[in-house]
């Protein structure tokens, strides 16, 4: 099963990049990101759980109106509060399974731009989810919850990016 899996995930990655190569051929920046924040959606939309669903283009509030930059995709759940205006999500905090930059290449600065944006992202307030728990501790659904998740369809290595990620995280401690 393990291999089917690995093959089903290999071909279904070799499609995503062929998409994103087309969208590519637009040529102007906004659109090539448009049009490859549609691909993540659209995969997305096939592999999840049916109550969850990825919308493109969002703001994200808390219980305090404390808002959100704008995230590329969001990933929220039937259950909570979700609103809808010219098909941008307005949603809660409690609401969201995930959040999702996503960037056509991941170079420093497209990195530290989605690391500012999970960095806008409210927290959920413990006396909202404290009764939506059944049974876990607040403490670790907060914790725990949104997923953050950059997607890129190319970048840097992984050793590249992991320095970048350290002079990130140095130059922002500097700031508090």
């Amino acid at each position: 099963m393990l291999n089917k899996l690995s093959s089903y995930f290999n071909e279904l990655a070799n499609i995503i990049q062929s998409k994103a190569n087309i969208a590519g051929v637009v040529g102007h920046p906004t659109s090539v990101g448009d049009n490859r924040e549609v691909i993540v959606q659209d995969f997305l939309k096939e592999h999840l759980p049916r109550r969850f669903d990825a919308k493109i283009g969002g703001t994200i509030f808390d219980s305090e109106g404390i808002e959100s930059s704008q995230i590329d995709v969001i990933v929220s759940n039937e259950l909570g509060l979700n609103f809808f205006e010219h098909d941008k999500l307005f949603t809660c905090i409690e609401s969201v399974a995930a959040a999702i930059p996503v960037k056509s290449t991941l170079k420093k600065d497209k990195l530290f731009e989605a690391l500012d944006e999970f960095k806008s992202i409210p927290q959920p307030s413990l006396e909202v989810v404290k009764d939506q728990v059944d049974g876990r501790e607040a403490f670790e659904f907060t914790e725990k919850y949104p997923s953050l998740i950059l997607f890129a369809f190319s970048g840097s290595s992984a050793e590249t990016i992991k320095g970048h990620l350290t002079q990130y995280y140095a130059i922002k401690q500097s700031y508090t």
